[in-house]
């Protein structure tokens, strides 16, 4: 039967719903957040994954989510509700997954426990443990502070440097139902705003050098 195929519903900035399907709800998702998802989420910046179903075909899943697009936002609501409770309240993303390919350094992100670890290059993909407690020499737990009405994310209580060849790859914000993910590069700034009212309970951080590290807010 192939791979399988989502339908979900994503919460934007404003309150608003996009209703999408796709074969790769990770991907498709930091897509959304990176405004390259489409062209309403390029406007309405996605804060969470608020509904995700799963369906064996393509046919089926175009299917849902053309039904799903004919709700009314308070149907697309009362569904996302029910969906909860059908869940026992449990959210999509109990436990944010960080997988790197031992060979090729390629990352992957898991929204939806499977019971299956992610290959690439052949084999097993390593799962990534976070570390939460700085040493003594550079500084890797996310700082979460409070300025002008805004909320930062300062990778390390110093700044953590950001040299070609010793830098942040990129930080992660996790929210109860979904996370985006913050590219950096060589020379910019170890740090990222949040939205004000953006739910995030955990950032992430990935050192090429020393790996991964995270903060809960």
């Amino acid at each position: 039967m192939g791979e399988k195929k989502w339908v979900y519903i994503l919460l934007c900035e404003d309150g608003s719903y996009y209703t999408g399907w796709t074969n790769d709800l990770t991907g498709r998702y930091q897509r959304h957040c990176q405004g390259k998802g489409a062209k309403y989420t390029h406007s309405h910046h996605p804060l969470a994954i608020a509904y995700a179903k799963c369906y064996d075909s393509r046919r089926e899943a175009m299917s849902q989510e053309w039904h799903l697009k004919q709700l009314s936002h308070a149907e697309k609501k009362d569904l996302i509700a029910a969906y909860e409770a059908e869940n026992k309240g449990e959210k999509i993303m109990e436990e944010l997954k960080i997988y790197r390919c031992r060979k090729c350094g390629k990352i992957v992100i898991e929204t939806h426990a499977s019971g299956c670890v992610p290959v690439c290059c052949g084999e097993e993909m390593e799962l990534l443990k976070a570390n939460t407690t700085d040493g003594a020499a550079e500084k890797h737990v996310p700082v979460v502070v409070r300025e002008d009405g805004k909320v930062i994310v300062n990778v390390g209580s110093v700044d953590h440097p950001m040299l070609p060849e010793h830098y942040i790859e990129f930080i992660v914000l996790q929210s109860e139902n979904g996370f985006r993910v913050v590219k950096l590069n060589p020379g910019e700034k170890p740090r990222t705003e949040l939205y004000a009212d953006e739910p995030v309970k955990a950032v992430y951080e990935f050192c090429n050098l020393h790996g991964l590290w995270k903060t809960e807010i």
